[in-house]
Order: structure tokens, then sequence, then C-alpha cells
């Protein structure tokens, strides 16, 4: 049975260890539930600020200024939420890349992705040059 290493230097496509890969996923998994808890979280608070959920018969506050802070806080909130599901939707790619051994290899220019990136943003799927071309287009 080879080792790691040495299926490192024979298959270019496992560019880290089996121990780093569990590493990556675990921590993939645990952004994942800690995002999913919070789309919970943003789920009930909408549920709340809903006037029909609370009994109420108007959905207007009593004074404008009250409606300009509720529509800022149902704005911000649904914009955590969109950010966090197209997270989890990256995490999702980057636990299927795992499994199918692309896991760390650029999807654009097939070269590795740096362990420093992936420690960042352990769900990158680009390589920082690669990034960087699609963020100046």
């Amino acid at each position: 049975m080879r080792t790691d290493s040495e299926r490192r230097k024979k298959d270019p496509r496992a560019p880290f260890s089996r121990e780093e890969m569990d590493a990556f996923r675990a921590a993939l998994i645990e952004r994942r539930t800690k995002l999913r808890e919070r789309l919970e979280r943003l789920s009930g608070r909408a549920a709340q600020d809903n006037p029909a959920e609370r009994g109420e018969i108007s959905s207007l506050p009593m004074h404008l200024a009250d409606l300009g802070t509720e529509t800022y806080e149902q704005q911000t909130d649904l914009g955590f939420a969109e950010r966090d599901r197209d997270t989890i939707a990256a995490i999702d790619r980057a636990l299927e890349r795992i499994e199918e051994g692309t896991y760390g290899m650029c999807e654009n220019c097939g070269r590795p992705i740096s362990k420093e990136r992936l420690q960042a943003l352990p769900f990158a799927a680009l390589c920082r040059d690669c990034q960087a071309k699609e963020e100046a287009a």
C-alpha cells in the first residue's frame, strides 16, 4: 500500500495527505453546520417580524421611523441569508470535490490551490490567480 507522500508524488491531483483532507472536510462540515444554524435563526426572526404571526392586524408600525428600521433589518437579514445559502452551496461542492479526489485543484486552470488559501477559505474552487482574473472581469 502506498503512503500519502507516494500517492502525492504519483498523483498530481492529490496535493494533500489524507490527514489534511480529513481536516479540510471537518472544517467544511463545521462551517456548514454553523451557517445552517444561523439560517434557522434568521428564518425564526423573520417569522417573528411578521405582524400576522404576532396577532397584529396591520403590518404598519406606529411611526415611519419604525417602518424604516424594520425594513432595514429585514433587508439585512435577507442579505445574510442569501450569502449563507451561497456559501453552503459552495461548501457542498467542495465536499463533493473531496469525494471525487479533485479538492485542492483549481477548477479553472487545474493547478493546486495553496494550502494557505484553503485554510482561510476551505470552499475555494479557484486558485488565487484565477480568482483575481474572474473578479477583474
